[in-house]
């Protein structure tokens, strides 16, 4: 009886992510000849028979391929596309006088630009901004991913409260 060792060993892309609707290449490699490869599930991916396919899914899907070396030994990996959506930004606003406290609503945003209406800006995500004077003041929120952006604006209407100036005058008698 004559035993061979095998010493293949196959290695998949890194798990990946791309934007809805764009694709990305896949595939595997091996340190010994190899002389077939299937992946599946078939579903997106341009073909099942090639090292590296390129993979189009609608939704994030796990991929497996089994490599056949020329020895006739089967090894199987997977790896996973992850599809990534564009951003949509959105917000609400609280005020009280001339300070706004903004809550950030966006979705699959993961950087954010805020600019007040008033020359000033911010980066983070859930700003408090003081305005200095009574208006009302178009403040714009943009979402920012891997995949693009998404900005939303609305007018905010901002007013200093409390106490009225009252002016005193006196007439002489």
């Amino acid at each position: 009886i004559t035993i061979y060792i095998d010493s293949t060993v196959i290695t998949t892309t890194s798990d990946t992510a791309i934007c809805q609707g764009n694709s990305g290449l896949i595939g595997v490699t091996s340190n010994t000849p190899t002389s077939s490869y299937l992946w599946s599930p078939a579903t997106g991916l341009s073909s099942t028979a090639t090292q590296f396919p390129t993979a189009t899914p609608t939704s994030t899907t796990t991929y497996s391929v089994d490599v056949t070396n020329t020895a006739g030994c089967m090894y199987t990996d997977s790896l996973v596309v992850t599809i990534d959506t564009l951003p949509m930004a959105s917000f609400t606003e609280v005020s009280t006088d001339l300070t706004v406290t903004f809550t950030n609503t966006s979705v699959n945003g993961t950087s954010f630009f805020w600019d007040f209406g008033d020359a000033f800006l911010a980066t983070i995500a859930n700003p408090v901004h003081t305005y200095n004077s009574s208006g009302t003041y178009n403040v714009c929120l943009t979402a920012v991913n891997s995949c693009g952006s998404d900005t939303f604006c609305t007018n905010v209407t901002v007013a200093l409260g409390g106490c009225n100036n009252t002016v005193a005058a006196f007439d002489t008698i």
